[in-house]
Parts: C-alpha cells; sequence; structure tokens
C-alpha cells in the first residue's frame, strides 16, 4: 500500500532538512501504511550516501532491503499477552532466566555503541501502545536524550493508549486511512470499522481463508466440528504470519472473525455469536486453544 503523498514528502524533509528530529511517532487506522512510512524513515536515516546525490543502491540500503542491517533494531510485541516488557529494554536481573521471545538484543545492548555500517541507528517500535508501564518509563530518557547517532520511529494505531510524556517526546505524524469506499462482503461482515476493514485488506489473503472456513460449515455435517476446528487454527496461524504477529494473537483474531461472521450468517441463533465471544475473552486470557474451539464448532453444528 503506498505511503500517502503528503507524509512521503514529510519523510524526505525529516531526512534532508529536519536533522534535530531524533523520535517520529506515525499514528493512523490500521492498515493507513504505517509500516510502509516507518521503514521509509528508517530507510532514509540509515542510508550513508550523501544526501544530495542518494539513489538508496548503497550497501547500507541494499543490506536494509535484505534485512541484514544490523543499524537497524524492530521491537515488536511478544507473548501471549502482546505486549512490549522491560526484557525488551534491558537484561533481566541475575538469576531470572530470560524471555525466550523478547527481541534480542535488548536495547540498551543496541544502543551502546556506535552504527556499524549506517549514518545512525535506528529503532522502530511498532504497536508501540502495547509498552507496558516499566518498558514506556525506560523509553523516556533515550526519547528526551539519545545518544547523537540513534534515530527512534514508533508506530501506533492507539493514539490516545501512548502516555502524554511518550507522545510529547516524538513528532507526531498522523497517516490518514487509504480505505476504499466499496468493501467485499466478507470486508463488511469481518470489517465493521475503517480501522479494522484497513487490517483485513492488509492481510486479504489470510483472512479470506478464515471466511472460506467460516462458510465451508454451512454445508458441514454435525460430526465435522473437529475438521474446522483444526482448520481454523491453521487460518489463525496465517493470520499470525501476514500480521507479523504471534499464535495467540492470531487466534484472538480468528475468534473475533468468527464471532462476527454468527451474528451476519447465523442471526437465528444469537447465542452462537455469544458463545464465540466467550471464547475470544478466554483466548485474550490465555486459556487453550484447541479446547475451545472445538467446543465452539461442535455449538454450532450442533442441530
Amino acid at each position: 500500500m503506498p505511503a500517502i503523498e503528503g507524509v512521503s514528502a514529510l519523510i524526505e524533509r525529516l531526512v534532508t532538512e529536519f536533522r534535530g528530529v531524533h523520535a517520529v511517532l506515525f499514528y493512523g487506522a490500521e492498515g493507513a501504511g504505517m509500516d510502509e512510512a516507518a521503514r521509509k524513515l528508517a530507510q532514509g536515516w540509515l542510508c550513508s550516501e550523501p544526501i544530495e546525490a542518494r539513489s538508496y543502491d548503497c550497501s547500507v540500503c541494499r543490506a536494509f532491503d535484505s534485512g541484514r542491517m544490523v543499524d537497524f533494531h524492530v521491537v515488536r510485541p511478544w507473548g501471549p499477552s502482546s505486549m512490549i516488557k522491560l526484557d525488551a529494554w534491558r537484561p533481566p536481573p541475575v538469576g531470572r532466566k530470560p524471555d525466550e521471545d523478547a527481541p534480542k538484543p535488548t536495547l540498551i545492548e543496541f544502543l551502546r555503541t556506535p552504527p556499524l555500517m549506517a549514518k545512525h541507528k535506528v529503532v522502530l517500535l511498532e504497536q508501540c501502545d502495547r509498552m507496558n508501564h516499566d518498558f514506556s518509563n525506560a523509553l523516556l530518557k533515550s526519547l528526551e536524550e539519545p545518544p547523537p547517532y540513534v534515530r527512534m520511529i514508533l508506530t501506533t494505531s492507539e493514539f490516545s493508549r501512548l502516555l502524554p510524556t511518550v507522545r510529547s517526546r516524538c513528532m507526531a505524524v498522523a497517516c490518514p486511512s487509504l480505505v476504499p469506499s466499496e468493501p467485499s462482503e466478507m470486508e463488511r461482515v469481518l470489517g465493521g470499522s475503517p480501522g479494522l476493514l484497513a487490517k483485513i485488506r492488509a492481510s486479504l489473503d489470510a483472512y479470506e481463508q478464515v471466511w472460506r472456513v467460516f462458510e465451508s460449515s454451512l454445508t458441514a455435517p454435525w460430526f465435522a466440528s473437529i475438521v474446522l476446528a483444526d482448520q481454523t487454527r491453521d487460518a489463525a496461524e496465517s493470520l499470525a504470519k501476514s500480521q507479523k504477529s504471534n499464535t495467540r494473537a492470531g487466534q484472538v483474531e480468528a475468534a473475533r472473525c468468527l464471532a462476527a461472521w454468527l451474528l451476519a450468517r447465523r442471526p437465528e441463533r444469537p447465542d452462537l455469536a455469544k458463545s464465540a465471544i466467550e471464547v475470544h475473552k478466554f483466548l485474550v486470557g490465555n486459556v487453550n486453544a484447541g479446547a475451545s474451539l472445538d467446543w465452539l464448532w461442535s455449538e454450532i453444528l450442533a442441530k
């Protein structure tokens, strides 16, 4: 999805003119081009070519494009709770086992030394509204007075959830929604808001897989619940990979979609949508997805 022209122009100015800006926060509805804008700015800050003669084909840019840029560090939510926790900032205290899913290296380790290849070291904090309190507080000092070689980029679709102290230390850039006006039937049923619709279109293949599973249940026999539950878990895994999230987050999103689908396709059974909403809550609370989905599909297929 292309970055909005006005945002693209601002990114160019951040790279070429506004050299005193060291932290930028991109915000807007999910799917509004924030990720692309963030990566474009990151590459601009990393590129080692002279600004007046940039081709974005230097060794730094080639390493960035291939995902091998050692001076670029991405931090995104992880774990069942899908949070950015203090283990992403610094190693755990002596005696406590490190969180295996936490980003490596920690930010303290990454920021300690100057860049090896690029013009700057760049940190990208995705879904920064998912930072817990401890991580947010640890980040504040670096946002206010980072080392001169450090630049930080944050993205969020939940601007109001960020601490005011975090927002005030960044240049905030709004990314307007790019969602077209005519959604498909699947998008209307599973979307429901501009933010959700944009999210679906950013991972369209994965959501279409989810949709096909749900639609197939309309003609499935009563004994197919286990098969449908397995297919739902597979579709949830596709969602997780497409959205660069964890398996639990994919399962939670699949349960949300199933509740929306049941409301639209099985209006005569509002109890089924209510059950799907309960399963969604259970999954958010880290309940086993296998047993929950098996039970839910058996309820849906019961005659």
